[in-house]
């Protein structure tokens, strides 16, 4: 569904997001290194593919000079992993950059999440109790050592 943005209201943009929202979503729910790998995957995709379609220049550069159609004919595999990564490599270039960036940017996003929690918690019950204790400790020496022996 294609939202024309000029002629619709908030409530219509926000109605065509939610498919996003939904995926973003679910790719939340999952485990930091499992998005983050998936990330890694995609700069592999990504730069397979540019990789891939400078490899053909040479011979789309042939085809030109000699004024023949160029036809790219990629092998088709019987293994679905092998196959899969052709699929993802031949597809749009900017479809692979925009899942490598979503990915990338959910992970890492998840992991100072993570790490915020991590340090909040150890704020909480490690660092504060300690400081608590110490100032604790220092208030007792200060008003003991206060006193003048006579």
């Amino acid at each position: 569904m294609k939202t024309d943005y000029n002629n619709t209201n908030a409530l219509e943009i926000i109605n065509s997001s939610s498919p996003l929202e939904e995926s973003i979503t679910k790719i939340w729910q999952h485990n930091v290194f499992f998005i983050l790998w998936y990330g890694i995957k995609y700069i592999y995709f990504f730069i397979a593919s540019i990789i891939n379609r400078l490899c053909r220049i040479p011979k789309i550069i042939k085809c030109w000079v000699k004024k023949i159609q160029y036809v790219y004919c990629r092998k088709v595999s019987t293994n679905s992993a092998i196959e899969t990564h052709n699929l993802i490599i031949d597809s749009n270039i900017f479809t692979t950059f925009g899942l490598m960036l979503l990915f990338l940017a959910i992970g890492i996003g998840k992991l100072f999440y993570h790490a915020g929690i991590i340090a909040w918690w150890i704020i909480k019950k490690i660092i504060v109790p300690v400081v608590l204790w110490l100032s604790a400790l220092f208030a007792v020496l200060a008003i003991s050592g206060n006193k003048k022996s006579e």
